[in-house]
């Protein structure tokens, strides 16, 4: 075989860190009330990467309001 008609490639090479990265479940919460803020605090605890989307960039502990 001749180098011209060798395959070439043009995938990259996975690294370790980024082959973890991309087998990696990708969660979405909508929403940072109690159920939203439970959620991401449970799953930082798993290999997952987590998004939450909310109105507002702070936790309004409405109990508080009353």
């Amino acid at each position: 075989m001749s180098a011209s008609n060798a395959a070439v490639s043009n995938t990259p090479e996975l690294t370790p860190a980024l082959a973890q990265r991309v087998h990696r479940h990708h969660v979405v919460i909508i929403g940072s009330g109690f159920g939203g803020l439970f959620a991401a605090k449970q799953l930082r605890k798993a290999n997952v990467d987590v998004t939450l989307i909310a109105k507002t960039t702070h936790h309004l502990f409405q109990p508080l309001l009353y």
